[in-house]
């Protein structure tokens, strides 16, 4: 087997965020070259297609998520910039009476339903999460350059020496206000940004042409540092990171409305780089179900994406909040190959009515690319029904009567 070389990651970066990305020289530089052959399924983008997509109709909705994971501590977080929340219960309420009669209700508008959420993990426990904003949150989106702003916390995108870096800061009490996270973060980019061709994720379903995922941070080098303190001044964590991490820029028609459930997964190999796998199953029952498996090589080689030509569940098994899944999926791989993900729940595991994440381990066979056994990374199932889920709905409507503290 043909093994790709491996490329060091830089750590021996700044642990603060600089106010330049920097224009030092390395190997990775090469996937900046788009004189080479670029692949027919991918298509790069420029910067200003992550700036906001999500037009003002009903039922559009965005988000950009950003996650990030120190190598030594494990200290891990994730922020996700949501612009028109399709989780929202209060939005997807207004939007089922507004469908139901038009010209009787008010269209809702997408940007008045907006969520930071975020997520602190250390050795595999929340100490830091909050799903709900203060009162009177503002927040803007700029359709120019890739800019979001949340209350206090924002992102940017921004180009330096040609490379890609994007900026997250924070500034957030959780929902009970008892705790404020406060974080500088800088990823660096070590690809160009691309999605998938010819129509992108969702081409295959009916006007889905316009909805899309890019993969805006294609295994990052991630540095800064965070602090999570109490409303009396007292810091109950401080710590400098120095890690990888991952993020995709979602956008266009509600997902939910798009695919009635998904698989999705992501792994890192040092000696390889990062592969993720998407497989949808269309809303409309006359579509066959598709996906791609996604490698982006650690050596600046050209990121690919290979369709996945079959999928097969098994063993069953149930979340904690009543959602069937299967814990362990089979795909094989245009061109040979196959990807065995078996999901286990541990205490860091995201369980709700419409998604379950937990730990994947994962099995992989492309021959001549990459042989990994039992290697470690992300895996979900999400079942878009769920959040329709009348109980569901009832308890998410009660954390709107929770008050917050002064």
């Amino acid at each position: 087997m043909e093994r790709l070389v491996r490329v060091g990651v830089p750590i021996t970066m700044l642990l603060v965020v600089l106010v330049s990305c920097g224009t030092s020289e390395s190997p990775l530089d090469k996937i900046h070259d788009r004189s080479a052959q670029v692949p027919f399924n991918v298509r790069f983008l420029e910067l200003e297609e992550d700036a906001s997509r999500r037009r003002d109709e009903p039922g559009q909705h965005e988000w950009w998520n950003f996650f990030g994971q120190d190598q030594e501590s494990g200290l891990a977080i994730s922020t996700i910039f949501l612009n028109g929340n399709m989780f929202d219960v209060r939005y997807r309420s207004a939007l089922e009476r507004y469908r139901s009669d038009p010209r009787a209700q008010p269209p809702p508008d997408p940007g008045d339903f907006c969520l930071l959420q975020l997520n602190v993990l250390a050795h595999g426990r929340k100490i830091f999460s909050s799903i709900r904003l203060p009162p009177d949150t503002t927040s803007e989106f700029s359709v120019e350059r890739p800019y979001g702003r949340i209350g206090k916390s924002y992102f940017e995108g921004v180009e330096a020496g040609g490379r890609r870096c994007w900026r997250v800061h924070i500034d957030s009490p959780d929902m009970f206000n008892w705790l404020v996270l406060e974080a500088e973060l800088l990823y660096k980019d070590t690809s160009t940004a691309f999605t998938i061709s010819e129509g992108g994720l969702f081409a295959p379903i009916p006007h889905g042409q316009t909805s899309g995922i890019n993969f805006h941070v294609a295994r990052p080098v991630v540095t800064g540092r965070m602090r999570i303190t109490d409303r009396f001044g007292n810091i109950h964590m401080e710590q400098q990171l120095v890690g990888v991490g991952h993020g995709d820029h979602v956008y266009g028609t509600f997902y939910s409305d798009l695919v009635r459930a998904y698989y999705f997964g992501r792994l890192a190999v040092s000696e390889y780089g990062d592969i993720l796998y998407f497989y949808h199953f269309p809303r409309d029952a006359h579509i066959k179900p598709y996906g791609w498996c996604i490698m982006i090589p650690a050596d600046g080689s050209w990121p690919t994406a290979r369709a996945i030509t079959g999928l097969w569940e098994s063993k069953p098994a149930r979340g904690a909040s009543g959602l069937a899944y299967f814990e362990v999926i089979h795909m094989t791989i245009a061109g040979g190959g196959t990807v065995r993900s078996y999901m286990e729940r541990t205490s860091a595991s995201e369980d709700w009515p419409f998604q379950i994440t937990g730990v994947g381990h994962f099995d992989i066979d492309i021959p001549e690319v990459i042989q990994v056994h039992e290697a470690l990374g992300i895996a979900e199932y999400g079942y878009f029904d769920g959040l329709d889920d009348p109980v569901f709905r009832f308890f998410s409507s009660l954390l709107d009567l929770i008050p917050w503290l002064p």
